[in-house]
């Protein structure tokens, strides 16, 4: 027989998703004295303190973490329960909610999808653009079942989550056809133009800037946005020279709308990161679909340095 109430570990969970007791009060219709009670009767039964109160709200303690996450499993299978017996026992597709910062190329969100769908076919995604900070929050709290970044998640994902690099996509500077004809030779010859960056917090955007400091190369910040698609367009219009990833603007190259202001690999890549939850921690349905995750990578073709056959090239 189980022993732990339900109904205490919902109260709790409840207090623990929305950080105060009283707006949880407020949205379980109990008194405050009522739910601090019942909180207090589950502490007693784990023999833990599983939240701390202070007077910006109620926070869960290292154990309320560990109740917590299993918690969201609990709720969120109640929760498709729920939605399974209302549409009359049918099987649903599966929603998939994957979170991508705007510093990973959309190319590699792609293959990402491609394998997704090829794991399980009827998956319906739903793409959502974060912050690195906004995506770990988002998998803490269940809100999101997969994110791609820039950068290693881990530190700030526990042992519950798996965070692994799938590849590392080569950037190239490159630039619209006149603006590239009044750069001299790279790197140097970048001083005094136009730079298109991703936001200041960005990696890939400090990593740019030291490239160029170490080499002497002082262009002038003309833009920086987060959203490597604006960076391009941007760079299209003659805005700026920018650090693109090679595949987003391989059929730019191609087409001469764009022009590489080196010739090979200049040594900058942008890693993507994809974070996902433990299978056994994970909501029911993503077992297949995280088993295929576990051996994706996004390919040679997106991850390979240098041009291709007759791709136009600044020396």
């Amino acid at each position: 027989m189980i022993n732990l109430n339900y109904h205490h570990l919902y109260y709790f969970w409840t207090v623990a998703r929305l950080g105060s007791i009283s707006a949880a009060a407020r949205e379980l219709n109990l008194a405050q004295p009522t739910l601090s009670a019942q909180i207090a009767q589950l502490e007693r039964r784990c023999g833990k303190r599983l939240l701390t109160r202070a007077p910006s709200g109620a926070r869960p303690t290292p154990e309320g973490e560990v109740v917590l996450r299993r918690c969201r499993v609990l709720f969120e299978t109640g929760r498709l329960l729920e939605a399974d017996i209302a549409a009359g026992l049918r099987e649903a597709p599966l929603a998939l909610r994957i979170g991508a910062h705007g510093a990973v190329p959309r190319a590699a969100v792609l293959r990402t999808l491609d394998a997704v769908h090829a794991a399980a076919p009827r998956t319906r995604v739903i793409l959502a653009d974060g912050a690195p900070e906004a995506l770990t929050q988002g998998l803490a709290c269940g809100r999101l079942d997969l994110a791609l970044a820039a950068r290693d998640l881990t530190p700030e994902l526990g042992p519950e989550f798996v965070v692994r690099a799938v590849g590392s996509v080569p950037l190239v500077f490159a630039a619209a056809p006149t603006l590239a004809r009044r750069a001299g030779r790279f790197p140097r010859g970048m001083t005094g133009l136009p730079l298109l960056l991703p936001g200041p917090e960005s990696p890939v955007a400090q990593r740019v800037e030291r490239f160029l400091k170490t080499r002497g190369a002082v262009p002038e910040v003309e833009t920086q946005a987060d959203d490597a698609e604006i960076l391009r367009a941007l760079a299209l219009a003659g805005r700026g020279v920018a650090a693109l990833e090679l595949p987003s603007i391989r059929a730019d190259l191609d087409a001469g709308r764009l022009v590489r202001l080196h010739a090979g690999s200049c040594g900058l890549r942008v890693t993507v990161w994809l974070a996902a939850p433990d299978e056994k921690t994970a909501r029911p349905g993503l077992g297949r679909i995280l088993r295929e995750l576990a051996r994706f990578t996004l390919g040679r073709d997106l991850t390979t340095d240098g041009p291709r056959l007759g791709q136009k090239i600044q020396a």
